[in-house]
């Protein structure tokens, strides 16, 4: 199995490092992600093209704490700090996003770090890159103890709090494969060598593999096989480097252009064959049965952007919780936001077996459906029930009585419970106007849209954020997700 790091970077780490990397295993899971928006820090844009100071902690574990520095124009800075007391720990930034797209990658020896127990070390991802201000950070990180990967860190989408700013455009190019896991462009081929734009669709880290050999107008090379991975929901090049192999060719030359590999984690996920000559149709999710409306039709058409919603946010930022998120009440629970967590969720962040620190995807709106039941045994002390977060699930002030306040309860309380709480979000979702698909509730099979997830928050009474909150909790089933603009897709098959 091959190691996902960089070419370059072969060919000057030290061969005891790159023994180590040919014994790991391939990158696994993503029980490290990390969503921790700190809106009290402020961004301090100290020169917008040279560099912007973030000081965010990007993930917390048992193990390390990161913090992202900065973003210049030929790095990115991290404080790695070992949290362990006797042992050193090696740190990898392998490879880094902003706004979906990892930046055009330079070799920096920082990359690579050891951290001394107890204390902080600078690390750096190398890049060329063209705006230091941006919204979202992606990253794939290794950690290592005595020459064993102890921790394999994805963060996905972590909000810097900055503007969105695409590191380069869309390239003119040919689809020549396209899956719900991996979208691949032919781009032809210029100074660095044929070049691909790879896209991974998934909420996890992706191992490309590239396999011997490949061909051009015809040619085997095989001189090398390589491997790379992408950060979660993004965008990345690879290049097949001709010219170290063939010093006379002209990229003006290419006639086709063929190669194979595979996608993999932990497992094989998907193999592909590429042929430049053949142009594929776009990967589109599984038709359902029902009919969409009419006006069902112009939201899509108004929606399907690369802007991200209110919803998508949510989702993600309950997704994505770690233990570094939390805080600690008097009485030792955790807490995050004024929403204290359920006893089971509570449970799993101490376990000794959460060794990443993370937090199930449902836990906020588990907290959430238990300040809702507390509602109907609270009666007597209305006044301090929920006072910050009624308009966090309602989006407006408390009512000044318990009566008036019964009906939005009552309403959200019939799928916002922690009884039967996914069939009955899904029983909910299944009444809205702004819905198409099918709900088979017997067989446990389900696969719609939401084309309109503002227009779905608004008809279930709720806000956006719970919408988003909500969603999250399905997100614990394991479902085939996707959100494009302001629609969302959902595919689950249930074996009881």
């Amino acid at each position: 199995m091959f190691k996902t790091k960089r070419i370059y970077r072969i060919f000057v780490v030290f061969s005891c490092v790159f023994a180590l990397l040919l014994q790991v295993g391939c990158k696994s899971d993503n029980t490290g992600e990390s969503f921790s928006d700190s809106s009290n820090t402020l961004i301090d844009i100290e020169n917008t093209q040279n560099k912007t100071n973030y000081d965010k902690e990007i993930y917390s574990s048992e193990y390390v704490s990161i913090i992202c520095n900065s973003i210049n124009k030929d790095k990115i800075e991290f404080s790695v700090s070992s949290k362990l007391n006797n042992n050193s720990i090696s740190v990898l930034i392998d490879r880094v996003a902003l706004d979906g797209k990892v930046p055009i990658e330079k070799y920096n020896e920082n990359c690579w770090i050891e951290v001394e127990p107890g204390t902080t070390a600078i690390a750096e991802f190398g890049a060329d890159i063209n705006y230091t201000d941006h919204h979202y950070l992606t990253a794939c990180i290794s950690v290592y103890s005595n020459n064993k990967e102890i921790e394999n860190i994805d963060i996905i989408n972590f909000n810097l709090g900055g503007n969105v700013n695409e590191e380069y455009d869309e390239p003119k190019g040919k689809l020549v494969y396209d899956s719900s896991a991996l979208g691949i462009t032919f781009c032809g081929a210029d100074e660095k060598g044929i070049r691909l734009r790879i896209n991974n669709k998934m909420e996890k880290s992706a191992n490309i593999a590239f396999e011997k050999q490949f061909t051009v107008n015809n040619k085997e090379y095989d001189e090398f096989v390589t491997a790379m991975t992408i950060p979660a929901l993004s965008i990345s090049d690879y290049y097949f480097d001709i010219y170290e192999f063939n010093p006379d060719f002209n990229s003006d030359d290419i006639e086709k252009f063929e190669c194979s590999g595979k996608v993999y984690d932990n497992k094989e996920i998907e193999n592909f064959e590429i042929d430049s000559s053949k142009e594929i149709v776009s990967y589109t999710e599984p038709e359902t049965n029902s009919e969409i409306t009419e006006s069902s039709k112009e939201r899509v058409d108004e929606t399907e952007t690369n802007q991200t919603s209110a919803v998508y946010d949510a989702y993600i930022e309950a997704s994505t919780l770690t233990r570094g998120d939390l805080t600690i009440t008097d009485s030792g629970r955790h807490e995050y936001n004024d929403l204290c967590l359920s006893d089971r969720d509570d449970e799993w962040v101490n376990s000794s077996r959460n060794k990443s620190g993370t937090v199930e995807a449902g836990a906020l709106y588990r907290s959430i459906a238990a300040i809702l039941e507390g509602f109907y045994e609270l009666k007597m002390i209305y006044g301090s029930w929920a006072v910050n977060t009624f308009p966090l699930i309602f989006g407006i002030e408390k009512p000044d009585t318990w009566e008036e306040c019964k009906k939005y309860v009552d309403n959200a309380s019939t799928f916002i419970t922690n009884e039967d709480s996914w069939m009955s979000i899904l029983k909910k979702i299944e009444q809205l106007s702004c819905v198409e698909g099918n709900f088979d509730f017997k067989n446990y099979e389900f696969n719609f849209k939401i084309n309109d997830l503002s227009l779905a928050a608004e008809e279930m009474g709720i806000t956006e954020t719970m919408l988003g909150y909500s969603l999250a909790r399905l997100k614990e089933l394991a479902p085939e997700t996707k959100f494009v603009g302001n629609t969302y897709s959902f595919s689950l098959s249930l074996d009881f």
